[in-house]
């Protein structure tokens, strides 16, 4: 299911990838993810759940809490999933110490300690899009998946003066 069909209090979890996923990769994660929550269950009850494969670079996965609540075994399962594919394709999805910023360039990921090389390049800057991991309803993904880069962890660490 789509995430346009779910009800806005819908429960998020943001998974973003630590590089842009290959067409074919795309491809292949759609159709695991599509099977996967068609048959998502907790304690044998369907949930009402979708997902979006978002720029190549990020997942978010939503379950409608009231229609049916996950279990933590049931959430526990698209952990499994994500970190199934990306050992088959060497990727990590629960990486939460990486930046995706949205660039004039596209779409990029750093790690933490390129991400402040390129504040200190003057590639980054405090209003740069950077995802938003801490989304937890749908309403706030359909808002913006975007925070400003100073509003993210690492730029809370940037001393104001250096990050422009």
């Amino acid at each position: 299911m789509s995430l346009i069909n779910m009800p806005e209090h819908s429960r998020v979890w943001v998974f973003q990838a630590n590089r842009l996923l290959l067409n074919a990769e795309e491809a292949t994660l759609n159709s695991a993810l599509t099977e996967f929550v068609a048959e998502w269950t907790a304690h044998g009850k369907e949930l009402s759940a979708g997902f979006e494969i978002y720029k190549s670079a990020a997942v978010f996965v939503a379950v409608d809490e009231s229609a049916e609540a996950p279990s933590g075994c049931s959430i526990d399962k698209v952990f499994r999933l994500l970190a199934a594919f990306g050992n088959d394709h060497n990727m990590d999805f629960l990486n939460r110490l990486l930046i995706t910023v949205e660039l004039e360039s596209g779409i990029q990921i750093y790690s933490r300690k390129q991400a402040l090389d390129a504040v200190h390049d003057k590639i980054i800057f405090s209003q740069t899009p950077t995802l938003n991991l801490q989304i937890i309803q749908l309403f706030e993904l359909q808002n913006s998946p975007w925070l400003p880069f100073g509003n993210s962890w690492l730029g809370k660490t940037i001393p104001k003066d250096i990050l422009a």
